[in-house]
């Protein structure tokens, strides 16, 4: 996570992408400094409040187990990440940093390991990938394999700012919010051409952060820290 938090700096100082190590890829991946919304519309995402619990149990408020909108803030989840990985490794797994993986072991059209860019090898009876959505090396490898890919339905998403004010005087219907009111949100849910439109999640004080993979790349994210009264970054998904 240090050496992380180096290349993050020279990211935001000098706009100069690592493609190994940025806001996406690193430890604990791009959730590492998204703290997005923790909550859903849908009703089968599973156990929503064991993993509500799991962040509180390392390090999260206790007020994500019990508000409707949860936030944890950007600010907190690394010390989070890193607790989440010093219990696998506490407990008896590994972390292997800097190990890039650059081929699969296969044996009988199955993945039994995987080799990295400093020679080794690592033998497993189960691999999962968990590539994200920029690890186009992987998918590169995937294919060279002859690896089936399935493709699935993706949102494009668009970003608004509004300043908080706004939005307070439209939900209270007050000009001055005051100091016993929460930052006011909103939700947007729209059918527009026969697609849906909705805003995905508020980000109340929030900033907009670079979060390119690679050079020549124009990608932003954003996110705030617990309790911001600011700016309100909207992101709104078709």
């Amino acid at each position: 996570m240090r050496a992380r938090r180096r290349d993050l700096a020279a990211l935001n100082k000098t706009g100069i992408v690592n493609p190994e190590s940025n806001y996406c890829f690193g430890e604990g991946g791009a959730g590492t400094y998204s703290d997005g919304k923790l909550y859903t519309r849908s009703n089968k995402r599973g156990n929503i409040q064991r993993i509500l619990n799991i962040f509180r149990q390392f390090g999260a408020d206790d007020a994500i187990t019990t508000d409707a909108h949860p936030h944890i803030g950007t600010n907190k989840l690394p010390h989070i990440i890193t607790a989440m990985r010093e219990q696998v490794t506490d407990s008896g797994g590994a972390v292997h940093f800097e190990q890039k993986v650059t081929d699969f072991i296969l044996e009988k059209d199955q993945v039994t390991g995987v080799k990295t860019a400093a020679g080794d090898v690592f033998h497993a009876r189960h691999v999962i990938l968990a590539t994200g959505h920029s690890a186009r090396d992987i998918f590169e490898l995937l294919h060279a394999k002859g690896i089936l890919i399935e493709r699935k339905p993706f949102a494009l998403g668009v970003r608004v700012e509004h300043p908080q004010s706004l939005i307070d005087s439209a939900q209270y219907h007050c000009a001055v919010r005051g100091d016993h009111l929460p930052p006011a949100s909103y939700s947007l849910v729209e059918q527009v051409n026969g697609r849906g439109v909705f805003s995905f999640c508020m980000c109340p004080g929030g900033i907009i952060a670079p979060a390119a993979t690679s050079p020549g790349e124009l990608v932003v994210n954003g996110w705030s820290p617990p309790n911001a009264i600011t700016p309100t970054l909207i992101r709104a998904w078709w």
